[in-house]
């Protein structure tokens, strides 16, 4: 529901995809591919407190705006979908949050797919479709290499419970960051009192075709799951979906040249 990343985000922490990408492919070669102990999973009371309160820091305190969820007593902002999401959180290298976000493994309810022009579509689908909302960003910690460790262990999670469509919304400028992820445009923008316009996004998680054409940070974690590209191709004729400007302006791979047939021998 809220969105700090879209009201903050600017050019000074630019997403420099190519050495993250360096930086998490060799993490993965040595299994650390769920973000190790800086990325975890809220389970205990106390880590969702810390993770309320980091949110009512970010967007209420600093950020000077009243949003639905506040608990001003206590100083701390819940979500505020039906459902129980799973908050993931990152740390800094002090150990204090850095950046978190919420992850339902089903929508939260039929407003959420109305509010991104997807209804229909979701009534369509036989399959559940992910939900993540509420990324919320320290200042300092804009798309760092701990904010991208956490979506792709987000990522990994929802593999794991066997989800393979994921929608969420953003700024349009971050969108552009997230069409680098792997993330199309689809559904029709909408504009919110308390974070401004916003661009539903969806990926389709086996899309290991189109991760490997962009070069998504997602493809080494895609490729661990066995992957059905006819459900993807089946997918995305369910949505309106825009090929993202970047890819339509990319250069194609030079074809390898062929290597010469071996010499005979005794000819």
């Amino acid at each position: 529901m809220y969105r700090n990343a879209n009201r903050q985000h600017s050019n000074k922490f630019p997403l420099n995809l190519p050495d993250i990408a360096e930086e998490l492919t060799e993490q993965a070669a040595v299994g650390e591919h769920l973000g190790g102990a800086e990325v975890r999973v809220a389970a205990t009371r106390d880590e969702l407190e810390a993770v309320a309160r980091f949110r009512y820091l970010v967007h209420v305190e600093r950020g000077r705006t009243s949003l639905p969820g506040a608990d001003h007593t206590q100083r701390m902002l819940w979500p505020t979908d039906p459902g129980s999401p799973s908050s993931f959180y990152a740390t800094d290298a002090h150990g204090k949050i850095a950046g978190c976000a919420s992850l339902w493994l089903d929508l939260p309810s039929r407003d959420n797919a109305d509010r991104l022009g997807l209804g229909k579509v979701a009534q369509r689908l036989r399959v559940p479709v992910a939900y993540l909302d509420a990324l919320t960003l320290a200042p300092d910690a804009q798309w760092s290499r701990r904010v991208v460790r956490m979506l792709c262990r987000m990522y990994c999670f929802t593999r794991d419970h066997d989800r393979v469509v994921g929608i969420t919304h953003c700024s349009p400028i971050l969108a552009s960051h997230y069409e680098r992820l792997g993330l199309y445009r689809c559904g029709r923008p909408f504009v919110r009192d308390d974070i401004g316009l916003q661009i539903p996004m969806v990926l389709f998680l086996e899309d290991v075709g189109h991760f490997e054409k962009i070069g998504s940070l997602l493809l080494t974690y895609a490729r661990r799951y066995e992957n059905d590209p006819l459900r993807v191709a089946r997918l995305k004729s369910d949505f309106d979906i825009r090929t993202p400007f970047f890819e339509r302006t990319l250069q194609p791979l030079a074809p390898r040249s062929r290597p010469e047939p071996p010499e005979s021998f005794g000819a």
